[in-house]
């Protein structure tokens, strides 16, 4: 099945800026994928993925969550949250068109997707942020959904502005986008909704790195080298005479990844 979006010129046009501020973004691109081809990933990917009753670690017992995810990406990639890890099955091709696609639109590599099946209105995720060390700080995380329109919230954690929340009714085909500090600033939920049917949400995602063992984790992503100032150019190095320091050279240390 093909995966046909709208023109980035034209979707940078309508897109709605929800939040900027401080380093963090969130955009929101109605109607990416049109409406009726959105229904149709929604009943290829329910039939074709298996998915799985959510089980997230709470007061130190694993419980059963009220919603069913399945997890694709690259060989080797896993994603650790709630006391769980979750590794990467292999990506379904309808999937893997839309990480090409969006990695194209957006100038960000994708390698991971988090599937999340609402089944009705009782299928929810709680207030949370997707600040896993696992994931490429400030990178996009983003949101494809499809199905039943369902309300999202994003919530400063600033105890002073709790009350500012944005919601945003995300409907079948909308793209919501988080970048920069949005993870560091903000929480966001998807509330209980008795009158709600069927929604499926794809969030693509950056993992850095490719081992999930703390003692052997390999950073397969590096940060690109930000633009030199051509009016801030660095000072050539000057070696120290002979006698002076160890072997008689300065050294320079730079910051490993």
């Amino acid at each position: 099945m093909a995966f046909v979006y709208q023109d980035r010129d034209k979707l940078s046009g309508s897109s709605n800026v929800l939040i900027n501020h401080d380093g963090a973004v969130v955009d929101h691109f109605p109607a990416f994928i049109p409406r009726g081809k959105s229904f149709q990933i929604l009943d290829q990917l329910h039939k074709e993925i298996h998915w799985q009753r959510e089980e997230v670690k709470f007061d130190g017992e694993i419980r059963k969550a009220a919603r069913l995810v399945a997890v694709v990406g690259d060989p080797g990639t896993s994603y650790r949250y709630s006391g769980t890890v979750k590794e990467a099955t292999a990506w379904h091709p309808v999937i893997l068109d839309m990480k090409n696609q969006l990695e194209e639109k957006l100038g960000q590599k994708f390698n991971f997707v988090l599937c999340n099946w609402y089944e009705d209105g009782t299928h929810h995720i709680g207030w949370h942020s997707d600040d896993e060390t696992d994931l490429l700080e400030g990178a996009i995380i983003a949101s494809l959904s499809f199905g039943q329109t369902r309300d999202f919230l994003l919530a400063p954690k600033d105890p002073s502005k709790q009350d500012n929340i944005v919601s945003i009714p995300l409907t079948s085909g909308d793209l919501l986008c988080m970048r920069g500090t949005t993870q560091k600033l903000y929480r966001h939920s998807v509330q209980a909704d008795s009158t709600a049917r069927p929604r499926l949400n794809l969030t693509f995602r950056l993992i850095q790195y490719l081992a999930q063992d703390d003692s052997n984790r390999i950073k397969m992503v590096t940060p690109e080298p930000k633009p030199q100032d051509p009016n801030n150019k660095p000072k050539p190095e000057v070696k120290k005479p002979a006698g002076r320091g160890a072997g008689g050279k300065s050294r320079v240390q730079g910051r490993g990844w």
